[in-house]
């Protein structure tokens, strides 16, 4: 039984990458946090390089 339960314990470590959940749900936290930085910082350079908002300040 002791063999099993530390084979199920490998099969998980192996696929998580960790043998902590926390740091597993941490990871994909961070993962998607840097994702979703990189979507702003892109979007906010796309509409500070628009010619239309260029255009738009000028006007005012």
């Amino acid at each position: 039984m002791k063999g099993s339960i530390m084979a199920v314990a490998d099969a998980i470590i192996e696929q998580l990458g960790t043998d902590s959940f926390a740091d597993y749900e941490q990871s994909i936290y961070d993962s998607y946090q840097e994702k979703a930085e990189r979507e702003i910082v892109n979007t906010l350079n796309d509409l500070l390089s628009s010619e239309a908002l260029f255009n738009l300040l000028k006007i005012c």
